[in-house]
């Protein structure tokens, strides 16, 4: 029997409802909306609790998630539409997106270095070049600017 990456989000979909709201919670969402620039990606959307707040601020957004029971149950639940895709693989052009938001459980559950490098040169690719200053200044203190350019 092969092992899928999504297989874990498959067989936790039934019970993400009583979770989804922990980690990248609305609460932390709405610190940092004013930030956020249109159009946005949410990669690990999962049931599309992020997704569904983004457009009720009215903010042109896609969700992506690598499982399909993720995105059946964002569909059932929400009314949503994502996109099935990895983040290492995103279907979008370049420079599509103003921002992308990683959501919990993408980057975080990664143990492997190629993996994350890739996920995260997919980001680069797809969001437009140039970042807002508060934007950058973020990055620039947790260091994840820094890190990521050292990803190439």
């Amino acid at each position: 029997m092969s092992y899928r990456p999504s297989d874990y989000w498959d067989a936790l979909a039934p019970h993400h409802a009583s979770l989804e709201n922990n980690f990248l919670d609305l609460p932390g969402l709405r610190r940092i909306v004013h930030h956020v620039r249109q159009p946005v990606l949410v990669v690990g959307a999962g049931q599309g609790l992020i997704v569904e707040e983004l457009l009720k601020r009215g903010l042109q957004t896609d969700g992506v998630d690598l499982s399909r029971e993720m995105i059946r149950y964002a569909r059932s639940r929400r009314g949503l539409t994502l996109i099935e895709a990895d983040a290492r693989a995103l279907p979008f052009g370049d420079g599509t997106y103003e921002t992308i938001i990683y959501a919990t459980g993408v980057i975080d559950f990664m143990g492997d270095e190629e993996l994350i490098r890739a996920s995260l040169n997919e980001a680069r690719r797809t969001v437009t070049p140039g970042k807002s200053p508060a934007a950058t200044s973020t990055l620039q203190t947790s260091g994840v600017i820094r890190r990521s350019l050292e990803l190439k």
